[in-house]
């Protein structure tokens, strides 16, 4: 089981308003997030054999948990919005 929750996003002196988790698999095909779109409610994606539930961007934990074997590489990238 992968379980990833997101820390708070630190500010670091500039206006940093959001970050979000974007799932991205072996093909550079975007999971979740990404290509200018943001998923804000529960979802749940199929991996090569194992589920993958994402708790949406519009909490203020985001979550990734999966059930299963992941059957290949997966990226996680951290999308950054600055105000």
């Amino acid at each position: 089981m992968l379980t990833f929750i997101k820390p708070n996003c630190p500010e670091r002196g500039s206006h940093v308003a959001l970050c979000i988790s974007v799932l991205v698999n072996s093909q550079n095909e975007y999971l979740f997030n990404g290509q200018y779109l943001i998923t804000q409610y529960p979802m749940t994606v199929k991996v090569k054999g194992a589920a993958l539930f994402y708790t949406g961007s519009a909490t203020v934990e985001e979550r990734i948990n999966s059930t299963g074997t992941l059957g290949e590489n997966l990226t996680l990238q951290v999308l950054v919005i600055a105000s």
